[in-house]
């Protein structure tokens, strides 16, 4: 199974302290696109990373500092995974909807030419943090009639994915009051059935320079509402191994303290002796707090 990682983006609304762009914003230590290489890149044949073509330069500079810039074990492991990664430049600014459209027609050509005929492909954003490689375990269990997405129950969720009882997707909603389901920046797609949703909804909403939507863009999430409209619904489940993501510098900095404080929870579970095991995010927190607690 192939990865892309949709980067796309112009850089308009986030730049970190030095001036970086989000995917390239350092986390654990590397930039995070390289963190998510790292953490789940394993699992995959090849990893397509959609960029911005205005940003070509800054992921080759990345490329290139890496061996000089970065610890051994992290370069080395970016290394092991580096002929699978195959740099895809569109012209965008025009949505992450826009952006998988354009990467899943890149990879369908490419599959072509190499003779591969996957089924199904992960897609992911270039700002989604992994602590470990759990969620991508749970989801390559599916085999989606169209999209499988895990989420996770969260507090006043900024954007709730609207399910039914049996986990059918209905659309989203913004500004949620109370619990509700978030996305958690990693789906699973059925690479011919997506591929002729989003270019069917491209045809119905686009008028030449934009999207008929309030900024002009194509949101990928707003597919759901279009796919349950036509009886094609995606299906979600609630993931133990939630993922992160940033919009801001100060979501970025929580995020930075997190895995540090995660490595150092490792550390004393390894002095504990406890059996090495994938820790689902729920128990990290919860020992975090009791390191907290006890002025650890």
């Amino acid at each position: 199974m192939d990865l892309i990682i949709v980067a796309a983006g112009n850089g308009s609304r986030f730049t970190d302290e030095n001036g970086t762009i989000k995917p390239l914003a350092e986390v654990n230590g590397v930039p995070n696109i390289f963190n998510t290489v790292m953490t789940i890149g394993h699992h995959f044949d090849r990893i397509i990373i959609t960029i911005n073509q205005k940003h070509e330069d800054l992921f080759a500079n990345a490329l290139a500092r890496m061996f000089d810039q970065y610890p051994d074990d992290q370069a080395i492991s970016i290394a092991e995974n580096l002929d699978k990664i195959v740099i895809h430049p569109i012209t965008t600014g025009l949505g992450s909807g826009h952006a998988v459209m354009e990467s899943l027609d890149s990879l369908k050509r490419r599959s072509l030419s190499e003779s591969k005929s996957n089924k199904n492909v992960i897609v992911t954003w270039g700002d989604a943090v992994f602590h470990n490689d759990g969620i991508i375990k749970e989801l390559t269990q599916y085999d989606p009639v169209a999209m499988v997405l895990p989420v996770a129950k969260e507090i006043n969720p900024y954007l709730g994915v609207i399910l039914d009882e049996n986990c059918k997707c209905y659309g989203i909603e913004f500004n949620v009051e109370g619990e509700g389901y978030h996305d958690q920046s990693v789906f699973m797609l059925n690479i011919k059935r997506m591929s002729d949703i989003l270019a069917k909804y491209h045809e119905l909403t686009w008028y030449g320079k934009c999207y008929d939507s309030s900024n002009g863009e194509f949101g990928f999430l707003f597919i759901l509402k279009y796919m349950a409209e036509n009886m094609i619904y995606a299906s979600a489940f609630e993931t133990r191994f939630p993922t992160r993501s940033y919009n801001n510098t100060a979501e970025l900095e929580k995020i930075r303290k997190e895995l540090f404080n995660i490595t150092e929870v490792k550390k004393q579970l390894d002095k504990l002796g406890k059996p090495k095991r994938t820790f689902t995010a729920t128990e990290i927190i919860n020992h975090i707090n009791e390191l907290d607690n006890n002025g650890i």
